[in-house]
């Protein structure tokens, strides 16, 4: 394995060609022919898919491979063959790619029932589609955790947009009140779905993001969900603290703002300080761009551009 290891300098788990070779004139210390390291490489690539495995590389040392060894190749052949009969890209199966599959592998026609019976059987959630966690289980194979994970993300994600019929990214009272009465068939009071909603909105904005949905689910948010959690608290702030909607936060603005929150006097010199520290740019306003910036926060690319354009349209004016 500590061979192995050395040999692949990529760190990828597996050895490629270029690889081998640079291995080969290595430890003979003379130079090898590509055809000559191509026969070698064919050797150690005992499944013909263009790299050699641990559990290869063992065997081809004389060494039996462990139970890690083969479950990796069995990993490796499953994500091989799923990749292969997903078409587009999507990271599941459809029926159409499956008939198609068996089609071309069976090299005739192959009649939709057949096909049905075996997507069906793949399909083990029913959801019309097959996972890499499906495709896996019905091989005996138990699936990695990061897969398994990823399947969970996917179907709250899927459920979250379910619910979200208008689209808007936040889940609002109404479209909890009637996901509510969709799932469980009976009128339910808006006391009752009050309730629910409550639990859900953690922050209390009067809206469920997928971060908070997740949390409800049981399921850890993706650095992205919390990313937009934060993005979304801030964007609150800003609006807040903008009284006049004008797009940026002018220094009384701010001023009046602090004083609101520390419920008492703050000093001009102390809110002209964190002014000056918001107000990147010396332009005498804040904008969500540097009001984002000063809160660690990678502002969205529609605010870079947009403040990009008001510049541009400012010193128009100016001109």
């Amino acid at each position: 394995e500590a061979e192995f290891d050395q040999i692949d300098v990529d760190g990828s788990g597996f050895l490629d060609f270029d690889e081998i070779w640079a291995d080969l004139e290595d430890k003979t210390g003379v130079a090898i022919s590509r055809e000559a390291a191509l026969e070698v490489f064919r050797q150690l690539d005992l499944n013909g898919d263009g790299k050699v495995s641990m559990a290869e590389f063992k065997v081809a040392m004389g060494v039996a491979p462990t139970q890690g060894d083969v479950e990796q190749e069995l990993h490796e052949a499953a994500e091989v063959d799923f990749d292969i009969i997903d078409r587009d890209g999507s990271g599941y199966i459809e029926f159409d790619e499956l008939w198609g599959d068996l089609e071309q592998r069976m090299g005739g026609r192959v009649s939709q029932e057949v096909a049905r019976g075996m997507f069906d059987e793949l399909d083990a959630n029913g959801d019309g589609k097959v996972s890499i966690v499906e495709f896996k289980m019905k091989l005996g194979l138990r699936p990695k955790h990061q897969e398994v994970m990823g399947e969970v993300q996917n179907e709250v994600e899927a459920e979250f947009d379910q619910i979200d019929v208008d689209g808007s990214g936040f889940l609002d009272f109404d479209e909890i009140w009637a996901d509510l009465e969709d799932k469980t068939g009976v009128a339910i009071s808006r006391e009752a779905a009050l309730e629910v909603f409550r639990q859900l909105d953690l922050n209390g904005d009067g809206k469920v993001s997928m971060a908070e949905f997740k949390v409800a689910m049981g399921v850890a948010p993706t650095q992205g969900d919390v990313e937009q959690e934060l993005h979304e608290a801030a964007e609150v702030d800003f609006d807040i603290i903008d009284r006049d909607g004008s797009g940026y936060i002018e220094f009384d603005e701010l001023w009046g703002d602090l004083e609101q929150r520390m419920g008492g006097r703050v000093s001009q010199e102390v809110a002209r300080g964190m002014f000056d520290e918001l107000d990147a740019n010396g332009d005498g306003k804040v904008s969500i761009v540097e009001f984002k910036m000063k809160l660690g926060l990678r502002p969205k690319h529609q605010e870079v551009m947009g403040e990009v354009q008001n510049e541009v349209e400012a010193e128009f004016d100016q001109i």
